[in-house]
């Protein structure tokens, strides 16, 4: 303890104590070019020439840090009907955001497998009591795409929703995809 203590005053009033001669600014040390990565290698051009490392712009990509632009679902109408709606309205809206985005990763896998469709799907269900959907129709689809309808069918159907305790929830969705 003693040790300790007697070290912090020497450290503290080595601190206080203002120094008398400037100390030279020193230049900033640079890495041993042992431990810096070697620079990226350019691929020759057709003649031969080493191309400029120029990042291509137009290609999409995707990442964690980028949301993907190619593929994208948005909501072109949510209607509730029926006595429960009010308690469960912001929970519903909350599960049907989520639904879009699952339904969106859907979407753009099917794009990347070589899909082609894109146009507009609505729904027509109704919620039990327990948060299930049951009667779920398609009341129009300009997707031209039975795959894509069939894989958006069974997200929705597997998808749980807020308790319609209060009495019948009718949930009418469209989604429009776009490429």
């Amino acid at each position: 303890m003693r040790t300790t203590l007697s070290f912090f005053l020497l450290l503290s009033v080595a601190a206080a104590a203002p120094n008398p001669t400037p100390e030279p600014a020193s230049e900033p040390t640079s890495i041993p070019s042992a431990a810096q990565p070697p620079a990226p290698a350019t691929a020759p051009d057709v003649e031969g020439h080493a191309a400029p490392d120029v990042e291509d712009h137009a290609a999409p990509r995707c990442g964690a840090h980028q949301r993907c632009r190619q593929g994208r679902v948005q909501f072109a109408g949510v209607r509730l009907h029926g006595a429960g709606v009010q308690p469960i309205q912001g929970a519903l809206h909350k599960q049907l955001t989520r639904l879009k985005r699952h339904i969106e990763l859907k979407y753009r896998k099917h794009l990347k497998a070589g899909g082609q469709a894109q146009g507009m799907m609505t729904f027509k269900f109704r919620l039990t009591p327990v948060g299930s959907p049951i009667a779920l129709a398609i009341k129009e689809s300009t997707l031209k795409s039975p795959e894509l309808e069939q894989v958006v069918r069974r997200t929705i159907n597997e998808a749980r929703y807020p308790q319609a305790k209060a009495g019948p929830v009718i949930v009418e969705v469209g989604f429009h995809f776009k490429r």
